[in-house]
């Protein structure tokens, strides 16, 4: 970040500087840093991140303002955003008058899974994308309940995000967007 380049081989050297960045896993540096074990592809501007650009962008803020640390509680924070758009989806998709404690049971079941508990505070873009496709479900579903315009915009915003995040991504947000 602070060289304004994508290019990955840095970081090896910065990693090896401050065990901290490294402390959390198991295996250690490799001894010769190789794209493949450093998840990185090389191209002619250096290696390059397998993520897409998208996840670098939303997460250059955080890093900016706090580093490792702040990337990760923003990708937290994220992932919270999961437990009100779940418990939104499970009235939309309730029957009328179908109780709260039935919802919050759903919700919890929902929420309280591997991948949101344990990869909250990872830098996958796979939660966050997976935030922007239940925000564009959740919308689908409200239909005509929804009475304001920007909500719908504003979905259609982050669902055209999602593709940026990994390409795989963009289909699914593609069908979202027309049924919209």
């Amino acid at each position: 970040m602070e060289e304004f380049t994508l290019d990955q081989r840095d970081v090896i050297e910065l990693e090896r500087k401050d065990p901290y960045i490294f402390a959390e896993s198991a295996t250690p540096l490799p001894e010769q840093p190789t794209p493949k074990n450093f998840q990185s592809k090389v191209t002619p501007a250096g290696w390059q991140s397998i993520h897409s650009i998208g996840l670098s962008v939303m997460l250059a803020v955080p890093y900016i303002a706090a580093g490792i640390e702040g990337s990760r509680i923003f990708l937290i924070l994220l992932t919270a955003l999961c437990i009100p758009i779940i418990w939104w989806v499970t009235g939309l998709l309730g029957a009328r008058g179908t109780s709260v404690a039935v919802r919050a049971a759903t919700t919890g079941a929902l929420t309280l899974t591997a991948p949101l508990v344990y990869s909250a505070g990872q830098v996958y873009p796979d939660i966050t994308a997976g935030l922007i496709l239940l925000l564009g479900l959740a919308t689908l579903l409200a239909g005509e309940r929804i009475r304001h315009a920007w909500v719908r915009i504003a979905t259609i915003v982050f669902l055209a995000l999602a593709p940026w995040l990994q390409l795989k991504f963009a289909l699914p947000a593609l069908i979202i967007v027309a049924a919209l």
